[in-house]
């Protein structure tokens, strides 16, 4: 295999045999799931919002027994080394069972320099799920589509499957001509556990929390390590470096200098207030905010603060928080969120009468009353469109002292930021389905970034495998993921946890080996600097009277041009201004070939 740099040639001795590899493709959309794109038989199919999910016809639904794909507004196919195709025919249904309707469903083909060609389709409206109606149709391309470079789809709503297609198939990539996978020798494994255990990382430093399995603990980590057990409710003050926590009924704060208990269960009753567990303790200005519960037939729980000499309720029982259109209930639920930062705090809760319903509650002053901030079911405008709140996933306050949720919605997971009560959030960030292009990585990657990060956010990618991305210096870079080693061990699956504030060239990584993947580990890895990954050409292949160039490592977007020579001194760039798609091959027509050929790569720079 021959390594390719932007200042490196690639030499390759040319005997034009000509071998037929045409066939007929198949879009029947069996590879099922979520993604930017799918491939088959060498077309890439795209749809208008970036992301294609299939589904399983079965009751409730339009249905022909087999996986089909209803996400296809505004899909487009081209060949994933610019050739021409041929459609030949497609199975089109109804949308949905609750969306029936006979439409024209309008099919473009473009080719370089030519007209548009377009057919029309018309659906019956007719359907039944796994009943006697034939839900989806099949219908054939006029001989006028024959040797497109893109078929573009309809805007409309519908439902496809079976899009057969004649096309040349470029030879597939070698196994071993791909991104190595990067070996970190330089990590520490300082927690392992069941893979069925909890691990729940409470700040951005070396401390961290892991679950009920393995028993409750918590782990402090640096230079003077150590494990506290039975350990609940923890909070990470960054403001001084600070854990505190919940153990064994009393509740604690812990720094560099020591331990001190804060409160203890007994403390509370004596004060008059019934409880038999407290929990999830933070600071709150000078005082401490924490949370007791009493179980006496129902979820009864309260909100307490103790100061210098007295511990007094906050939220209790019989306390009056405001609901929708002015009326009001009683706090049914415990929070699973409570949040504090100076003088502000903010918790959720369900009321009495409405329990399926969660609703977050804020206090931004001392002197304001509690008031509603967001509930379950609300309309929040995104910006570009209307989402649903589903499910609360996280309260905090940023540095600053405004209020983060984390939630939910119809849209995906989004962080809504408050500054004060009764106003909209400032700011509205999607952090999951986020699309990124990786330097050197030659694919669209979707995940989830992590917020609230030092030295970089952080995307766990969801349609790479499992794999850990840092945006460095407004850049993403692959970091680590499945297929990696660490050490001589094989990972099998990962997931970020962590980023040391006062490391941030190191994460913590949750990590199942290849050889043992019932245990997990979590590991600290030390990174350096991200680079970027030169591009490099393969093998050339010919193909039925065609030379495919395997092309790797390139980055999505950008643009490159394959030049070449016959004596390299004068070096071609063949064709017109080349945009490559990543991690495919590049063609040059028969006509295009000599009989003595070197190859090399550079990047276009932006007019």
């Amino acid at each position: 295999m021959h390594q390719f740099t932007i200042n490196h040639w690639f030499p390759l001795l040319l005997s034009l045999t000509t071998l037929s590899h045409a066939k007929i493709g198949v879009l029947d959309w069996e590879n099922s799931g979520c993604n930017p794109e799918h491939l088959y038989d060498g077309l890439r199919f795209t749809n208008a919002r970036q992301t294609i999910c299939t589904r399983d016809g079965g009751l409730n639904s339009v249905s022909n027994g087999t996986t089909f794909s209803n996400d296809v507004v505004g899909m487009v196919a081209k060949h994933m080394a610019g050739i021409p195709f041929t459609p030949i025919s497609i199975d089109l249904g109804e949308y949905s069972l609750s969306f029936l309707s006979s439409i024209p469903l309008v099919f473009t083909g473009h080719r370089e320099g030519a007209e548009p060609v377009s057919v029309t389709f018309t659906i019956d409206g007719l359907a039944d799920s796994l009943d006697g109606i034939d839900d989806f149709q099949t219908f054939l391309f006029p001989a006028s589509f024959a040797n497109i470079t893109e078929l573009h789809g309809p805007t409309a709503s519908y439902s496809c499957d079976n899009f057969l297609f004649e096309t040349v198939v470029p030879p597939p990539f070698p196994n071993e001509f791909t991104i190595k996978p990067k070996g970190f020798s330089s990590f520490e494994i300082i927690h392992s556990r069941h893979d069925q255990d909890n691990d729940t990382v409470v700040g951005s430093d070396f401390f961290y929390h892991t679950g009920f399995r393995t028993g409750d603990s918590l782990h402090v980590l640096g230079n003077s390590p150590s494990e506290i057990t039975d350990v609940g409710g923890v909070f990470v003050d960054p403001t001084d470096n600070a854990i505190f926590y919940s153990s064994r009924n009393y509740l604690y704060r812990k720094d560099q200098t020591g331990t001190e208990e804060l409160v203890s269960i007994q403390e509370v009753n004596d004060s008059g207030i019934p409880a038999s567990n407290i929990g999830k303790p933070m600071p709150f200005g000078d005082d401490l905010l924490f949370l007791a519960t009493h179980y006496q037939g129902m979820d009864s729980y309260r909100l307490l603060k103790k100061s210098a000499s007295t511990i007094d309720v906050i939220v209790d029982p019989e306390t009056s928080l405001p609901l929708p259109g002015g009326s009001s209930g009683f706090p049914h639920y415990s929070p699973d969120f409570l949040a504090a930062s100076g003088n502000s705090f903010a918790f959720d809760t369900s009321v009495s009468g409405s329990p399926q319903t969660e609703r977050v509650y804020a206090v931004f002053s001392r002197t304001e009353p509690i008031q509603l901030i967001l509930s379950e079911g609300d309309m929040i405008d995104t910006g570009s469109s209307s989402a649903s709140v589903n499910e609360f996933l996280g309260l905090r306050f940023s540095t600053n002292g405004k209020l983060e949720i984390t939630a939910n919605t119809s849209l995906g997971e989004f962080i809504f930021t408050y500054e004060s009560a009764g106003t909209p959030p400032t700011s509205i960030k999607q952090i999951s389905g986020i699309l990124i292009a990786p330097e050197g990585n030659g694919e669209l990657v979707s995940g989830k970034i992590k917020p609230g990060l030092v030295g970089g956010n952080i995307l766990d990618a969801t349609n790479f495998s499992s794999a850990i991305f840092r945006e460095h210096g407004g850049r993403w870079y692959r970091i680590i993921g499945e297929g990696d080693f660490l050490g001589t061990e094989k990972i099998k699956y990962l997931s970020y946890l962590a980023t040391p504030s006062n490391a941030p060239d190191r994460l913590i990584v949750d990590v199942r080996f290849e050889n043992d993947s019932s245990r997990s580990h979590n590991i600290l890895l030390n990174l350096s600097e991200p680079t970027d990954i030169t591009p490099r050409i393969g093998q050339p292949v010919l193909e039925s009277g065609h030379m495919f160039i395997p092309i790797d490592r390139l980055t999505y977007g950008k643009r490159y041009f394959l030049s070449t020579s016959s004596d390299l001194d004068t070096w071609t760039n063949d064709g017109p201004d080349l945009k490559i798609e990543p991690q495919q091959h590049r063609i040059i027509y028969p006509e295009n070939l000599g009989s003595h050929l070197f190859f090399r790569i550079q990047e276009k720079i932006s007019d």
